[in-house]
């Protein structure tokens, strides 16, 4: 016995990315401001690895 399902199939995709960018760096400097705010330490400063030679 075999079973086929459809599926229905997007008409266009929703890629509009930009549009959404500026929000995300809103929220994180919401939360950066969250971490930072009572005891003036940033947590979050520079989340880089350092570079060795």
């Amino acid at each position: 016995m075999v079973a086929v399902e459809f599926m229905l199939l997007a008409i266009r995709i929703h890629n509009d990315v930009s549009r959404q960018l500026p929000v995300l760096s809103q929220l994180q400097a919401l939360i950066r401001k969250s971490f930072v705010g009572l005891l003036r330490i940033d947590f979050l400063g520079d989340l880089k690895a350092p570079i060795t030679n």
